[in-house]
């Protein structure tokens, strides 16, 4: 009977490490997000809105330029992932009429 329990521990203590090893700590966390382009996202204004009320230009500080951007964005009922690549959020950010007075690149982010 000790030897069946052992056994059962075992399998459970593997079974565990083999889902833990999967995890990828610098993945995004998809969960149940409605995934979204940034190009999509911008045919709504009130989307657009709530993109710039909880983003800010400091996403683009520190990356390559060659790789995509994903922020979660709460808007309406639901949670969405917005994606775009590094030159689509640059021109969110600093397109004309997008926002009232565009920071530098170059500045320090607080």
């Amino acid at each position: 009977m000790n030897t069946l329990k052992l056994g059962l521990v075992a399998i459970v203590l593997s079974i565990a490490a083999m889902s833990y090893a999967d995890n990828n700590p610098n993945e995004v966390q998809r969960g149940n997000y409605i995934k979204i382009s940034l190009a999509d996202a911008c045919s709504s204004r009130s989307f657009v809105q709530s993109i710039y009320q909880q983003t800010n230009i400091g996403i683009l500080r520190g990356g390559e330029q060659n790789r995509l951007i994903y922020v979660k964005v709460r808007h309406g009922r639901g949670i969405y992932l917005v994606y775009g690549k590094y030159r689509e959020w640059e021109d969110f950010f600093l397109r004309e009429g997008g926002m009232a007075d565009p920071p530098d690149l170059n500045m320090e982010i607080r």
